[in-house]
């Protein structure tokens, strides 16, 4: 539907005599087909208008896996060059723990400590790619 120029999704209440089942959804293609070819073009009255909130949680942090394919589609990066910059943050900057695990989860001190980590790696220009794409994901335990 359309109204102002504004196109917005809206549900049409089945008709009691229209042919339908017992979850009152309309059964028969040629009543349905009739009914929009009858009603195309016409003005239509808006009995009630509503806006649900949705909540959608944040990603899980990345495991090697799912970093590597994000790099590579997001940045055309490879799993091994990924891999070399995680064994860096891991051994040389001890930024991050085993960067081979398969567990998405981080514990309250690593998630508490996620921001100044990822702050401070931004300024590295090895790692400013890969940092700029985690930082998006970090908001979640």
């Amino acid at each position: 539907f359309a109204v102002n120029g504004q196109t917005f999704a809206a549900n049409w209440k089945v008709n009691e005599n229209a042919p339908q089942d017992d979850k009152k959804r309309l059964t028969s293609k040629s009543y349905a087909d009739a009914l929009a070819a009858r009603l195309r073009g016409k003005d239509a009255d808006i009995k009630a208008a509503g806006v649900q909130e949705k909540e959608t949680a944040a990603p899980l942090p990345f495991n090697l896996v799912r970093l590597q394919q994000t790099m590579n589609l997001q940045q055309k990066m490879t799993a091994a060059r990924t891999l070399e910059i995680t064994q860096q943050l891991r051994e040389k900057y001890k930024a991050i723990t085993y960067n081979r695990s398969d567990c998405s989860y981080l514990s309250d001190e690593q998630f508490n400590d996620a921001p100044q980590v990822l702050e401070a790696l931004q300024g590295i220009s090895d790692f400013c790619i890969l940092i700029f794409v985690i930082t998006s994901y970090y908001h979640r335990k």
